[in-house]
C-alpha cells in the first residue's frame, strides 16, 4: 500500500501533474479491504481518496472487499483552468445514483478506473457515454487491457464531453490518450440545456 502510495506521488512530481491512481488498502488486520482510487496532486499531496463504494457481488468481490461510504471531490487544474472531479472505481459506473451525487456535490468530471471484462463490453461504452449526458459532464474511463487467468481484457479507454460526444478511445492495445478539455463547456451547456435543474432529490433517497 505505501508502496504503490510513493509510486504514486513521486509519478505525480517527476512529471507534475495530477494523477488518478489505485491501491487496495486494509484498514486494519482483521478488517476486509477496500478498492480505493487514490488522487495525488503535483506536489505530491494526498488530494483525494476514494473507496469503492460498490463490489461487485457477480464476480465474489464482497468476500475480501468491503464497500466505502462517501464520495470525494478533488480541483484539476492545467493551464491556469480547474474541474472538479469526481472519482469512481469500475463497477460502480453501473449505479447512476453515485454519479447524480457527485453532480450534486459540485462535480464537472467523472474519472473512472476499471478492470471492465471483454464479454461485457458494449456496456462498458454504453454507460458511460450515458453518465457523461445524464449529468451533462466529461467522462474519463479507464480500463485495462491484457488478460488474467479467468478474464480478457478489451481496453476501451474513452474520454466523452458533456454532451455524450466521443473526443477520444482506445482499442484493446496498451496506449495512452490525449484529449482536449475546456471546463467552459461544461459549465456553458449546462447553462444552455440545464436539464439538470429538474432533479427531483427525493429520487435519491
Amino acid at each position: 500500500n505505501n508502496e504503490t502510495l510513493l509510486f504514486l506521488q513521486s509519478t505525480a512530481t517527476e512529471l507534475g501533474i495530477t494523477i488518478q491512481g489505485s491501491r487496495t488498502l486494509i484498514p486494519s488486520p482483521n478488517a476486509k479491504a477496500t478498492n480505493n482510487a487514490t488522487i495525488i496532486a503535483p506536489d505530491g499531496r494526498l488530494l483525494c481518496e476514494y473507496a469503492k463504494i460498490h463490489p461487485f457481488t457477480f464476480g465474489k468481490e464482497p468476500e475480501a472487499f468491503a464497500g466505502g461510504d462517501e464520495s470525494c471531490l478533488y480541483t484539476w487544474t492545467a493551464d491556469n483552468e480547474s474541474l472538479q472531479v469526481c472519482p469512481a472505481v469500475c463497477y460502480d459506473l453501473r449505479f447512476p445514483e453515485l454519479f447524480r451525487r457527485g453532480l450534486l456535490a459540485g462535480a464537472e468530471a467523472f474519472a473512472i478506473g476499471a478492470n471492465w471484462p471483454q464479454t461485457r463490453q458494449a456496456h462498458w461504452r454504453a454507460l458511460a457515454i450515458a453518465r457523461a449526458i445524464e449529468n451533462q459532464a466529461y467522462v474519463f474511463a479507464v480500463n485495462r487491457t491484457g488478460s488474467d487467468p479467468h478474464l480478457a481484457y478489451a481496453g476501451g479507454s474513452i474520454a466523452i464531453d458533456p454532451q455524450g460526444k466521443v473526443l477520444g478511445e482506445l482499442d484493446e492495445k496498451p496506449d495512452t490518450l490525449t484529449v482536449e478539455v475546456h471546463p467552459e463547456n461544461v459549465r456553458n451547456w449546462r447553462s444552455t440545456f440545464p436539464a439538470w435543474r429538474d432533479l427531483k432529490i427525493r429520487t435519491l433517497n
